[in-house]
């Protein structure tokens, strides 16, 4: 407790308060007597701690308690004393507080957690009125400041059992879990236990607490939390100690797995609880080496206590509030119970930093309806809580036709309006493209393409490419992109593993001389140019369930996966998308991405399906935004789509485009992003899909906020934006990081899920399932991986995304990915996360993290000091998620498809020995790094002997390494407090005491003091 409250803070975490209210004639000189009768009888309450060299001792507080007066009311004097710091090395580490009101007294005691715990509230409230009866024994009951020898004898026991056990302090799922800094500032809700709780236990063969505890776990698991490991406070009473007061507690981690019904749970926890007993006086960070001390050794925790009966005080009615609510808790979720006469009463005390109120209730809802389900059928099966997230779009009529029906029904009804715009402004109309389409058909079918095959393009962005994926279609084929800009080697991998049995190019791009994609794998090369002797293919071979396309997305296993795409499933995302951002024949929508990205179906078909125009830019135009933004304005473009990554890239081009409507998505859209292109735009909408539910499935529009340009409210300020605009472009800390992606589109369905399949409920972060219309087929040529990624079971046919999100509000918020978390030191990190506050931070425009080695590298763009980015994020983000480098971008990379190149980013330049500023790096980042503490350099040399020095000292060995870890050498937190006090007396500096757990070797230890100015001290 020392240790933790000395390194973060925790401010009321550890102070124990109660109230005992007297009504009647008090005898304040006999209550005074009694209060310091009690002091003698259990002196720790007027102990401070000090430090010596390290190590932590209880010595009396010079200024030793006493009973002193407050006026005001009751109420708040009890929580101005509750917030009250104590000062541990002055102490006294108790305080008393009298209030007279009308009638009576409060007395108002409280303790920190150092020299008390829940038990020792009734042993002092029992002896207050004792001693206020002149009935208690005055004998002091002293608590032995030295080691516990039951703990030393034991703990050779206990590194052996917990070495086998679950101690990790991974995140919770819970409802309403928001990311953030874990200030302690506690809210409390109440918890409506069923009656009969003691008997349903006896039933079971369990205790009152097993029950509950079960009952927590149960909980959890319905959550979708299939192992949750938790807090439990274990006492550690003997019979010598049974009546004296002081910390006579032990939190120790319990992890019970996923059982079928709730009497499995309830015997799982009682034989789990059961050996965890023999070894409850011994602290975990004793047991587990390098287990990094926290104010809670898990993410939720449950505490029990029987309190025994009410206190008698001779000539007054009593009443005593045994179970405040606390201003501050150390874990994210605390279950309290206190068992009295009246039977178990529980709260549930939560961080309102990680939680609102509203997702608290309906927790503590959730436990009392479980509880109050399992009382009388504990076989049945622990199924959901019967509120999953879930999400159904709109139903809308999909028309029994292909895309390439649709559009030769506008040629036929308009041959004469303008149906394609090429990058030189080159004008095609709808009979033209229809002619052209029809001839690729006749052409294709003549090289032998039959109904149901594919055929490989790769062609140029221009109308040949419009043309020839309509061709292709009306001849019953379905088309697999090339792109130009794509590695010959991955061309190649993609005509063999689609089973091509064509490639359709332009004479300059290949296949004559043999360099073509396909080429070398005997797959004939068919070029657009010989359409022209073609007579037109009158009519579409293609049918609604055939084949559209086959578009190659990266995996993570680095092979290319073919995915199929119907038609049907295209020409509902086409109309669904059409309904969200309108469509008509005055739309001129921007072609702005290559084909071998999904999305650019929607800018080719969206428009010609509803009589608009496409207007196509040229192959790279997504490099350059000034080249972007004056086709935009030449052509009188309506709707533009691009990635988060490519709308920087237009916005370095200052765009300002009041009549356009924009859709982003393919990455996230951070609020930072959105609050700045928001004023630019007509619209702004963030659509969200996977390629393997057909381009788009969810979206949600971004509220419209102040014009770009609009002037201040008042001078110097700027406008401030309206509530709404605020939560969807800039939000607090307790806000979503990014921007919402919506709600469902026409015909389609959202879930989310556990890791196990299992859906779970509003609030909790799980696996976005998709269902509906637009299901691809699976992957060409894996019925395996298929199955697996598109699981039919009884909510049918649905695609597991690897997508995180959560449902809030009736709205989807994206939290990352299955697959880009990373463990940092064992901490579980998710990229997104970092990558979200990051950009949240002042002049900074853009933000990516990366993981290089097991050091997490952020890149930034904007004018803000590399070198106090990592301060700044250390507000909002936990040390293991902070980057321990940073490197300035003045230009992202990006891959053909627009999307942030990841892999292309530099490596951070090499640290320099003379010097903390690293040499500019080479490639698209330029200008500054800067470092957390690394390796040393030869400056560090004497630091380093003399660290070894004081590490050899403390841990009594002859030698230690540069890369020798302190835990490995039978470190714990007292042995970091001892090493830390030398370092600070002989060094000079005073190192944070949690700098040991991020940088546990020598050599670590020793930069780390170089960087906080050691070295001047040498």
């Amino acid at each position: 407790m020392w240790f933790a409250q000395r390194t973060w803070g925790l401010g009321a975490a550890y102070h124990m308060p109660l109230a005992v209210h007297l009504d009647g004639a008090v005898d304040v000189p006999a209550l005074r007597a009694a209060v310091a009768a009690v002091l003698v009888r259990h002196p720790v309450l007027g102990r401070a701690v000090v430090e010596r060299d390290g190590e932590p001792y209880l010595v009396p507080a010079p200024v030793p308690p006493s009973l002193a007066e407050a006026d005001g009311d009751p109420d708040d004097v009890l929580r101005a004393e509750s917030l009250r710091p104590f000062d541990l090395a002055a102490g006294p580490l108790a305080r008393f507080t009298l209030v007279r009101r009308p009638g009576g007294v409060s007395l108002i005691v409280v303790a920190h957690h150092v020299v008390f715990d829940g038990t020792s509230k009734d042993v002092l409230v029992h002896d207050l009125a004792a001693a206020y009866r002149g009935a208690l024994d005055t004998e002091s009951l002293p608590l032995a400041a030295g080691p516990d020898d039951r703990a030393a004898s034991e703990l050779s026991a206990a590194r052996e059992f917990w070495a086998g056990h679950r101690h990790g302090r991974t995140e919770p799922v819970l409802p309403g879990l928001r990311p953030g800094v874990d200030d302690p500032a506690a809210g409390t809700v109440a918890v409506g236990l069923p009656g009969g709780l003691p008997d349903a236990a006896a039933a079971l063969g369990v205790t009152t607490f097993e029950l509950l505890l079960a009952g927590w776990f149960a909980l959890l698991h319905r959550y979708g939390d299939g192992a949750p490991v938790v807090g439990v406070d274990l006492g550690t009473r003997t019979g010598a100690t049974r009546s004296a007061v002081g910390p006579f507690v032990n939190e120790l981690p319990v992890g019970v797995g996923r059982h079928a019904t709730f009497r499995e749970t309830a015997a799982a926890t009682r034989a789990r609880l059961r050996a965890t007993y023999p070894f409850r006086a011994v602290p975990l960070g004793r047991a587990v080496p390098g287990l990094a001390p926290r104010p809670s050794v898990a993410p939720t925790s449950v505490s029990y206590r029987k309190r025994a009966g009410d206190p008698v005080f001779d000539g007054l009615a009593s009443t005593v509030d045994w179970a405040l609510p606390p201003h501050a808790v150390r874990a994210l979720v605390h279950l309290q119970v206190v068992d009295g006469p009246g039977g178990p009463v529980a709260r549930l005390h939560y961080r309102t930093a990680r939680f609102g109120a509203a997702e608290a209730t309906r927790i503590a809802a959730d436990l009392a309806a479980l509880l109050a389900e399992v009382h009388g059928r504990p076989d049945a099966p622990l199924g959901g809580t019967g509120t999953a997230g879930a999400l159904r779009g709109p139903v809308r009529p999909v028309p029994d036709v292909t895309v390439p029906d649709l559009v030769a029904a506008r040629a036929a009804k308009a041959p004469d309006a303008v149906a394609v715009v090429g990058p030189d402004g080159t004008r095609l109309s709808y009979a033209e493209l229809d002619a052209w389409a029809g001839r690729i058909a006749a052409g294709l079918r003549g090289a032998g393409v039959a109904p149901g095959a594919l055929v490989a393009l790769s062609l140029r962005r221009g109308p040949a490419l419009v043309a020839a994926v309509l061709g292709a279609w009306r001849a019953g084929a379905a088309y697999v992109p090339l792109d130009p800009e794509h590695p010959l080697e991955r061309r190649s991998f993609v005509v063999r593993d689609s089973g091509a049995v064509l490639v359709v190019t332009e004479g300059e791009d290949g296949g004559e001389d043999g360099d073509g994609p396909g080429a070398g794998d005997r797959v004939p090369v068919w070029h657009v140019e010989d359409a022209w002797s073609q007579a037109p293919e009158p009519a579409s071979r293609a049918t609604p369930d055939g084949l559209a396309y086959v578009i190659h997305t990266s995996g993570s296993t680095g092979r290319p996966k073919g995915v199929a795409v119907p038609h049907r499933a295209l020409v509902n995302v086409v109309g669904a998308v059409g309904d969200v951002v309108g469509s008509s024949a005055e739309d001129r929508w921007l072609a702005l991405t290559p084909l071998s990205f999904d999305i650019a179906g929607l800018e080719l078909f969206l428009p010609l399906v509803n009589g608009g125009r496409v207007v196509l830019a040229g192959d790279g135009a997504g490099r350059d935004g000034a080249a972007v933004a004056a086709q935009v304005a030449r052509e009188g473009v309506t709707h533009v789509q691009a990635t988060p990554t490519g709308w920087r890239l237009l916005l370095a081009a200052d765009v300002r485009w009041p009549g356009v409507t924009a859709l982003t998505g393919g990455e996230t859209l951070t609020p930072a992003l959105a609050r700045e292109l928001r004023p630019r735009l007509g619209r702004l909408v963030n659509m969200y899909g996977p390629t393997e539910t057909t381009i788009w499935s969810t979206c949600w529009e971004v509220p419209a906020g102040p014009p770009a340009d609009e002037p201040s409210t008042d001078e110097g300020s700027p406008a401030e934006p309206s509530t709404e605009e605020r939560s969807a472009a800039e939000p607090a800390a307790t806000a979503p990081f990014t921007v919402p992606i919506g709600r469902p589109l026409a015909n389609t369905t959202v879930s989310v899920h556990a890791e196990d399949g299992s859906p779970v409920p509003e609030g909790v972060v799980g696996e976005l399932w998709i269902g509906g219309l637009g299901l691809a087929t699976g992957y060409l040529g894996d019925d395996d991986l298929t199955a697996r990624r598109f699981p039919t079971g009884q909510g049918g046919r649905r695609y597991r995304t690897g997508d995180l999100v959560r449902l809030r509000d009736g709205e989807l918020e994206f939290v990352g990915r299955t697959d880009t978390q990373v463990k940092v030191r064992g901490h579980r990190v998710e990229l997104g996360e970092v990558e979200a506050r990051l950009a949240e931070l002042p002049d900074v425009r853009a933000a990516a993290v990366v993981l290089r080695g097991d050091v997490l590298v952020g890149y930034v763009e904007g004018t803000a000091d590399p070198a106090d980015l990592r301060g700044q994020l250390a507000r909002t983000l936990p040390a293991p998620m902070l980057p321990a480098r940073f490197v300035a971008v003045s230009e992202w990379p990006t891959t053909p498809n627009g999307k942030l190149d990841r892999d292309a980013l530099p490596e951070p330049p090499p640290l320099h020995p003379a010097a903390d500023t690293p040499a500019p790096s080479a490639g698209t980042s330029a200008g500054t790094s800067t470092d957390t503490p690394g390796d040393p350099e030869d400056g560090a040399g004497t630091t380093l002997t003399r660290i070894g020095d004081i590490w050899c000292e403390v841990l009594r060995v002859e030698a230690v390494g540069p890369d020798d870890d302190l835990f490995d050498l039978g470190g714990h937190s007292l042995v970091i407090a001892q090493i830390a006090a030398r370092i600070r007396d002989r060094l000079g500096v005073d190192v944070p005491l949690d700098h040991f757990y991020d940088a546990p070797t020598l050599a670590e230890i020793a930069a780390v003091v170089e960087k906080l100015g050691g070295s001047a001290a040498c």
